[in-house]
């Protein structure tokens, strides 16, 4: 009787040191949000829905930026609820207006008030790539 009372006692111990090391060493979740970002080709932002499971808007301003043949300036901006899932504290969003194509990737830092990434526009036959940093 006594040896099941302290394998039970030490299973409990056990477990709950488990779940303590857990807790204490997870990831916050990204910050929920407008994020600005400037890069070498302008300028974009992206939105963290309160769930902080999904971006849910991008924008992107374009100022005169030349990659391949092609110069480009302008905005655009996209929304939706689902198309972005932020997973593993990582996100990625493409945006395709067949003149030029932008690639957005995205990871969250562990107190999840941070974020980089690296960005590629496809334009005039050519990829421009950069990286990109913000705090909120």
């Amino acid at each position: 009787m006594n040896y099941k009372k302290l394998l039970l006692i030490s299973l409990i111990l056990i477990t709950s040191s488990y779940l303590s090391f857990a807790a204490s060493s997870s990831k916050s979740l990204p910050k929920p949000g407008k994020w600005e970002v400037s890069t070498d080709f302008g300028t974009f932002n992206f939105t963290v829905n309160s769930k902080s499971d999904h971006v849910e808007n991008v924008g992107f301003k374009l100022s005169k930026f030349k990659c391949g043949y092609v110069e480009i300036t302008g905005g655009v901006s996209m929304k939706s609820k689902e198309f972005w899932p932020i997973k593993d504290s990582e996100f990625t969003s493409r945006l395709n207006l067949k003149v030029y194509k932008i690639t957005i990737n995205g990871k969250f830092d562990e107190t999840g008030e941070q974020a980089s990434g690296t960005w590629e526009i496809y334009s005039g036959g050519q990829v421009c790539k950069g990286e990109w940093e913000s705090k909120i």
